[in-house]
């Protein structure tokens, strides 16, 4: 029997070289046309059959094997009487077969010397180590290649689905073989790799090996080649976004989006023009077929439902596989089509980088980004008393703004820049200008699905930040006090740069307790921070009422304010000057601020409410005033104790000419007005 088998080897072996060696010697005298010759045309018949059910034929063989390697495994180990490498434990019977040993399903149970051996192919299928890569790479460079052969076989010098020639000397068969022999490898490799190893044969990509490998070993055999399923190699087409991210060319999450739609979309329509062109030329020979290139034309025009009529199926088969292919891919097609134009068009829109002017300040913010918190943020940064200048406000996210967003983009374009990126990417960082941020405010989602979630992710951005640029200085939200500790144990983290922790429960806990024992308080407070105009109240229904409201507008109107303090506060007690304040300028000034020195460490600068009556006003020192507006606040920086005493009414206290206001600091050069937010903010704090 073997000898048999060994002598017909050797006539297909001479054959084959015979007949390369007469294409060799007659090669200036062959066309393009008689190199691919139909097998009908020689009179050699079909084999179709044979390819197919060797793809057919091979998964049975696969399951058939599997099942008799687990009875072998399952033999040995219940001669051991013993479970060696089970992963789960398992309460079992203490008699089987009347023998006391443990049991376990077969499929879960492993030999002591396959585990190493399945770790390491696990490691490498998966791609965690760099041979896993260049594996998964040259696996995606074999099967394009592959699939590059297939559209080149079936281009319309094709006159037949199945062409006969010798393999020796048809060198992109070779090649096509050589693609094949690797997936075999890296199918093995999987099969090693898989812990279920029964749903693994049914997986996408074992089931394209299933109908284009066995066909690979046909054609060297038999010296033809049958097209059938060799299309489906495009199916690693999807492999493409963890390529790109392999070399580092997807930058954030709309990207990976962006090509994962592409791709998709691209290999439904590739693989249907495959399908197409092996229904509609199975029983046609050169005159009447079409090759692929017309297929792929058919297939767009038919699932973006523009169906010239030039081109339709003939058979009942292509009839009956394009209207399920138009309910299977028209919806994928209209829902991808618009997804993939608005993600090329914010790409570009949204994926630029900001450039800082000189002279100029910027706050980025990042996170939770809504319409609602972006209006509340420049409401707060742009109000017309803090009179702001050269500020821009950068927000970054990895969502695409929706029509309020973009609205208010547009009324302040000026001062307002959307990016798309994620603090967590260095590359996004560089385009945001962390390194001359003057803060980075990260916000919290208030109603997550997981809270320790939102705040791990908010603890990773606060890392990411200060890996690039330590000194940035950070607010950010948590919602839990107790995740605090993790930001407070970083290394670069510092109090005295200025980076806080805001606590949204523990905050609104604490206005709630305090409204408890002082009445108003959390009132209070909200009207102080807030920024918003006053809404009208209704129809008061007596003087008294309307009094009242009066009193609160008045109330909620007044803002906390920095200004200078003139001469004329210097050496008097913080007591002296608020009651003098109250009476004379109709000012509340409930603390002050002493102004920063600066040095080569930076600048250094200290807050302090309702002091001791030991303390004295130096000309270092700035108020901190509950006042209506900034024309009431800067009276206290123009009160000259020769011109505005025994001034009656506050709005007659106004600059004069004296140049004792004037301010006294030596090591600081700005007018004697309310300090700017930017230098307010960074002289906060010890730098």
């Amino acid at each position: 029997m073997a000898n048999k088998l060994l002598d017909n080897l050797l006539v297909i072996i001479d054959g084959s070289v015979g007949e390369g060696w007469r294409y060799i010697v007659n090669l200036g005298h062959i066309n393009h046309t008689d190199y691919y010759q139909s097998c009908e045309q020689l009179g050699r018949g079909r084999e179709w059959k044979l390819f197919f059910f060797s793809s057919v034929l091979c998964p049975i063989v696969l399951y058939f094997i599997l099942a008799i390697w687990t009875l072998i495994k399952w033999s040995l180990l219940r001669s051991k009487r013993v479970i060696i490498g089970q992963p789960h434990h398992v309460k079992l019977p203490e008699s089987v077969f009347g023998k006391a040993r443990a049991v376990a399903v077969a499929s879960e149970m492993s030999l002591p010397w396959s585990d190493r051996l399945q770790q390491e192919a696990n490691k490498i299928a998966c791609g965690q180590n760099v041979i896993g890569r260049i594996v998964g790479i040259v696996g995606f460079v074999a099967a394009m290649t592959s699939f590059g052969i297939y559209v080149h076989d079936v281009s319309d010098v094709v006159p037949d689905l199945e062409v006969c020639r010798s393999w020796l000397v048809t060198l992109e068969w070779q090649i096509d073989f050589g693609c094949n022999l690797f997936f075999l490898f890296y199918f093995f490799l999987r099969l090693l790799a898989s812990n279920r190893k029964v749903w693994f044969l049914s997986e996408l990509y074992t089931l394209v090996d299933y109908a284009t490998i066995p066909t690979a070993f046909i054609c060297f055999i038999r010296n033809r080649n049958w097209s059938g399923f060799r299309f489906l190699r495009i199916l690693y087409i999807f492999w493409i976004p963890e390529v790109l991210q392999c070399f580092g060319l997807i930058k954030n999450r709309n990207e990976a989006r962006l090509s994962q739609l592409v791709c998709h979309l691209a290999g439904v329509v590739l693989v249907g023009a495959g399908v197409f062109h092996l229904i509609e030329n199975f029983h046609v020979v050169l005159e009447n077929g079409h090759s692929y290139w017309k297929f792929l034309y058919f297939t767009l025009i038919t699932i973006s439902t523009v169906g010239y009529g030039d081109i339709y199926p003939l058979s009942a088969w292509g009839r009956l596989f394009t209207c399920l292919f138009i309910m299977a891919a028209l919806g994928l097609f209209a829902s991808s089509i618009p997804d993939i134009a608005g993600m090329v068009g914010t790409r570009y829109k949204y994926g630029g980088k900001f450039k800082l002017e000189s002279g100029s300040h910027h706050i980025i913010v990042c996170g939770h980004i809504t319409y609602c918190i972006a209006k509340q943020i420049m409401d707060n940064c742009f109000h017309n008393d803090h009179e702001v200048k050269n500020l821009s406000v950068v927000f970054i996210s990895d969502d695409d703004p929706d029509l309020e967003m973009e609205a208010l983009l547009k009324m302040n374009f000026t001062q307002v820049i959307y990016l798309q990126g994620d603090v967590l990417n260095n590359r996004d960082l560089e385009r945001v200008a962390i390194k001359d941020a003057f803060a980075c405010l990260i916000i919290a989602d208030r109603s997550p699905e997981r809270e320790n979630s939102e705040d791990a992710l908010n603890i990773m951005r606060v890392i990411s930040i200060k890996n690039v640029h330590p000194t940035t200085r950070v607010i950010v939200q948590l919602l839990h006090r107790h995740n605090q500790t993790y930001l407070y144990n970083l290394p670069t983290w510092s109090a005295f740069r200025g980076d806080t922790v805001i606590n949204v429960y523990a905050i609104r806990m604490t206005f709630l307790a305090m409204s408890c024992q002082a009445m108003g308080f959390s009132t209070l407070m909200s009207n102080l921070l807030r920024c918003y105009p006053v809404t009208q109240h209704r129809h008061a229904h007596s003087d008294l009422e309307t009094e009242t409201w009066n009193l609160y507008s008045a109330g909620f109107r007044a803002k906390l304010r920095v200004y200078r303090l003139s001469d004329f506060f210097v050496d008097l007690t913080f007591q002296e000057a608020a009651r003098h304040c109250y009476s004379t300028m109709d000012l509340l000034l409930i603390g002050l601020f002493k102004r920063p020195y600066f040095h080569e460490s930076g600048a250094s600068g200290e807050f302090v409410i309702n002091p001791a009556s030991h303390l004295r006003i130096t000309a270092s020192h700035m108020g901190i005033f509950v006042a209506l507006d900034s024309v009431s606040a800067e009276r206290a920086s123009v009160y000259c104790k020769s011109c505005h005493v025994g001034v009656r009414r506050p709005s007659e206290i106004k600059s004069c000419s004296c140049h004792s206001r004037k301010c006294h600091s030596r090591k600081c050069n700005l007018p004697c007005k309310a300090i700017p937010f930017p230098c307010y903010f960074k002289a906060s704090y010890k730098y």
